[in-house]
């Protein structure tokens, strides 16, 4: 399925992106956003069905994280630690200036 753009959304972007386009220019932008609309529609013809989601392709991982969660502080050694608790939270002095 091809999509389209029209010269009204080509002035659109353009106002958005604060530029003064001349109609050469918006021409020449209407054939790139088509050019690149149908360039990314080959992606629709791809069979995705059997590909995981993910979120993170290079494989790295955290070496400091450790996978047992279990040595991180409970809420309540968490909030022991807090100068001040207010309905199970920790409570800070306003940091924004009105």
């Amino acid at each position: 399925m091809a999509k389209t753009i029209s010269i009204k959304q080509v002035e659109k972007v353009g106002e958005l992106s604060k530029l003064t386009l001349t109609p050469s220019e918006k021409t020449k932008l209407l054939d790139l956003f088509i050019e690149t609309l149908n360039y990314i529609n080959v992606l629709s013809d791809l069979n995705l069905n059997k590909v995981v989601e993910t979120y993170q392709v290079t494989g790295l991982t955290n070496v400091f994280q450790k996978s047992d969660y279990s040595s991180t502080l409970s809420k309540e050694e968490v909030l022991s630690n807090a100068n001040k608790v207010v309905k199970d939270l920790i409570a800070t002095a306003q940091v924004l200036e009105r």
